[in-house]
């Protein structure tokens, strides 16, 4: 099982330098590609390729349409990690607008992109999944990401998940919103459906976050957001990396979690959330933490109460009591309302092999009904701004139609309506 992860835009590229930081030190690799610990070499050639005998480099592709963000990594700790025919980018700005990325400057990398996806894809004996970090927010996550999307929906549909961790306007100040984030938004929106699973986030639940953890981080930033986000792809894949896990491959965990074709953003919870400071403070135990993976302060994206459709725990650590997590997981769910026409909606897997950033983790990915509530608040935004035609020819100039807008503004709400349908059973039972 290999998995292949691609990053566009300044935030993608971002978690994804970090992502691998993680994946180095669980792996037991130095910096340069050499191993340096014999001992955690276990499951190496799911996120890393051997070019050579004892040298491993990513399965990674970064792309954006200015070169800083991959100079930076490219010049930084990583520098010698990354293969340099894996990164693509054009010298012009996104200016923060999708058309940008979508249209003009990004469609001139989709050739070299979709060439070096199947040639990736060629060297895996078996592909597990495409995973891919990028932001709706600005230019280039948005309408570059977009164009990745279509190739891996054009060449890989139904053969191989595509798993996305993506950034979404922060919905709790609005007063903080870039005057174009919501359009970038709602125009790209689409594509998350053709993800097999979404898993979106916002900075403002993770600085909150931080917040109602005692600042433990104290200096919170971008960086330290992107430390957080970064935990939550590679703890996905544990089960395929390490052995003692069943059901553990992308396919199954999304046929577990995604039993609506088109319903498929989960709201994640990630704990504990002190794995920076484990070396300070004392460890939680995994029976301690159950009670608060469905706790709304610990929501990457949404607030609110949880209406759970599925959901998925996976625990990490070396010290597992499997009756004793399966006996505190029942006590959790007989609180929820549960839907009774989806019988054994929750699943947990285990992996034996602790993360390198902490003794114990949890991570729970939630299919939520409520998050149809942020989506009526990207839509009302967005309707509001369309009306008054605010910035519209930023776009136009870039060979967007205005029938594009419209489009987009009725996906979104034939998006939002089947969330409500799902919502709109009564105590779980069908119509």
């Amino acid at each position: 099982m290999s998995v292949i992860s691609i990053a566009t835009g300044k935030c993608g590229i971002s978690i994804q330098e970090k992502a691998w930081i993680t994946l180095l030190k669980e792996q037991g690799i130095n910096e340069e590609g050499f191993i340096e610990c014999q001992n955690t070499h276990q499951g190496i050639n799911v996120y890393f390729e051997e070019v050579k005998q004892d040298v491993y480099k990513p399965r990674s592709i970064i792309a954006d349409l200015d070169d800083q963000e991959i100079n930076r990594v490219q010049n930084g700790f990583l520098k010698r990690l990354f293969q340099s025919n894996t990164s693509f980018s054009k010298q012009e700005s996104s200016q923060n607008i999708f058309p940008r990325g979508y249209y003009s400057h990004g469609a001139e990398l989709k050739e070299e992109i979709e060439y070096e996806i199947q040639k990736q894809v060629e060297v895996c004996d078996k592909v597990d999944s495409i995973q891919v970090q990028r932001s709706l927010c600005g230019g280039a996550g948005s309408g570059l990401g977009n164009v990745i999307s279509d190739i891996i929906m054009d060449n890989y549909f139904s053969q191989i998940i595509h798993n996305t961790l993506v950034q979404l306007p922060d919905i709790k100040d609005e007063n903080s919103w870039n005057t174009l984030e919501i359009y970038n938004t709602i125009l790209s929106l689409h594509s998350l459906v053709i993800s097999d699973i979404v898993i979106p986030f916002c900075n403002s639940n993770i600085s909150n976050m931080n917040q109602n953890s005692f600042q433990l981080q104290k200096q919170f930033n971008f960086d330290t957001i992107n430390n957080v986000v970064s935990q939550i792809q590679p703890n996905f894949t544990c089960g395929i990396r390490y052995p003692g896990s069943i059901n553990a491959s992308s396919r199954k965990i999304c046929t577990n979690l995604v039993p609506f074709a088109r319903v498929k953003m989960m709201t994640a919870t990630f704990l504990p959330f002190n794995y920076f400071r484990q070396n300070q403070i004392s460890q939680l135990e995994l029976t301690d933490m159950i009670p608060q993976t469905l706790n709304e302060k610990n929501f990457f994206f949404g607030y609110g109460n949880p209406s759970i459709i599925t959901s998925r725990h996976i625990f990490r650590s070396s010290n597992i009591f499997e009756e004793e997590l399966e006996l505190q997981l029942v006590k959790l769910y007989q609180k929820q309302e549960i839907p009774a026409w989806l019988p054994n909606s929750y699943s947990f897997q285990y992996c034996k092999v602790s993360s390198a950033l902490n003794k114990n983790q949890i991570l729970t990915l939630i299919l939520n009904r409520n998050i149809y509530i942020q989506l009526q608040i990207y839509k009302k935004k967005f309707d509001e701004m369309l009306k008054k035609r605010a910035f519209i020819h930023h776009y136009l100039q870039e060979g967007m139609d205005e029938m594009e807008f419209q489009e987009a503004k009725y996906n979104t709400a034939d998006l939002i309506t089947e969330y409500q349908i799902l919502s709109s059973f009564d105590g779980g039972q069908e119509e």
